[in-house]
């Protein structure tokens, strides 16, 4: 199984739940990637991004942006996005991957959740970044708790 978690720039939440997760499942057969749907190829991982990872024991530093494409679309038989609009937009972008196109909050609680978007965090301080990670992580693990990968 692929996934591929996705947002704007590749360098707060989807490396966030890229690593997460990849964390979670590091023993079964699941490759897990992030990517951008604005970005250029190459970018670090934000600074506090970095950090609240640190603290959870992951080293980011070889993070490095990617733009979503044609191939990553069509390997994947998953794809998170993080706020609807990403969903929106890759589904236009790529529209024989509709079904496999969901938010990540969407694809964790079934569509219950009345927000399906996760907070970003982009370019304010490391407290937010903290509390988006828990919104990612508090999804993954219920994806996880209801068997879901």
């Amino acid at each position: 199984m692929k996934i591929v978690f996705v947002c704007t720039g590749n360098t707060c939440r989807s490396p966030m739940a890229e690593v997460y997760l990849s964390k979670l499942l590091k023993d079964r057969e699941v490759e897990i990637e992030s990517a951008g749907i604005n970005t250029v190829d190459g970018l670090p991982a934000s600074k506090n991004t970095a950090l609240v990872l640190a603290s959870q024991g992951v080293n980011l530093d070889n993070h490095k942006s990617v733009m979503l494409d044609e191939k990553m679309v069509s390997k994947a038989d998953l794809i998170l996005t993080m706020t609807s609009n990403h969903k929106e937009y890759v589904k236009i972008l790529f529209p024989k991957a509709r079904e496999k196109i969901f938010t990540l909050k969407e694809f964790a609680f079934d569509g219950t959740e009345a927000n399906e978007d996760i907070s970003d965090p982009f370019g304010q301080d490391k407290f937010v970044y903290e509390k988006t990670f828990l919104e990612i992580k508090y999804s993954i693990d219920e994806i996880i708790k209801r068997d879901k990968i």
